[in-house]
């Protein structure tokens, strides 16, 4: 059986050009620094909510996992 180069699905794909992997990896950069930068975010933001936290319980407030599992979440 004979196949055409359109339907051949082991086509050799060119090499990407200079211009298009700089522009991958230029892509890719961003998003790891910006990934870093919000870890960062993420870890300031729970160390409040756990201050947060703390500050209820010494109110007497309940905390959030027994208002959640009062309300009848499960892990």
């Amino acid at each position: 059986m004979l196949r055409s180069p359109d339907r051949d699905s082991n086509l050799d794909l060119p090499f990407l050009g200079s211009q298009v992997q700089h522009e991958i990896s230029t892509l890719a950069n961003y998003y790891a620094i910006e990934a870093a930068h919000n870890k960062e975010l993420n870890k300031k933001l729970w160390k409040k909510e756990a201050g947060n936290m703390k500050s209820m319980e010494v109110l007497g407030l309940p905390s959030l996992w027994e208002y959640l599992t009062f309300q009848g979440y499960r892990r």
